[in-house]
């Protein structure tokens, strides 16, 4: 899924086999700008859902929404509401430190007209874990 700014576009496509290729079939369209926010999904970037991480420190981070003037997070450790912040920017960094567990964080985006539906995303903080990269590899 992709968010687009307002403009407008072309797409083209063409068939291709082992033996033959089509010309390019091109289609437009445009996309009008409306301040109306409400019928708008904000598309949450990072962290990827249900993640688990053993960071306190955290980068949330959103696609940002033509029009919108500023962006709403609520951050919730064990369904408890601890922190309401506003940004301008399509991220913000967080201090997650209520605990270990269950973390949920939520985003909506803001104009002077309307406002969409929250966006939200669940991550797991467990700082006893160790995270490694790699490949392992066993011969017999």
């Amino acid at each position: 899924m992709y968010t687009l700014s307002p403009g407008s576009f072309q797409w083209r496509v063409k068939a291709i086999n082992n033996s033959y290729e089509t010309g390019f079939v091109t289609y437009s369209f445009e996309i009008d700008s409306s301040n109306d926010l409400s019928g708008e999904t904000l598309q949450l970037l990072l962290p990827f859902n249900h993640d688990t991480t053993n960071k306190v420190q955290m980068n949330f981070k959103w696609l940002a929404l033509y029009n919108a003037t500023h962006y709403n997070l609520e951050l919730y450790y064990e369904s408890n509401l601890i922190l309401v912040e506003s940004t301008t920017d399509d991220n913000m960094n967080l201090s997650m430190d209520a605990g270990e567990g269950d973390y949920t964080w939520k985003v909506q985006a803001v104009n002077q007209v309307s406002e969409t539906n929250f966006s939200e995303r669940h991550l797991f903080l467990d700082t006893d874990i160790t995270f490694t990269t790699g490949l392992i590899i066993t011969c017999k």
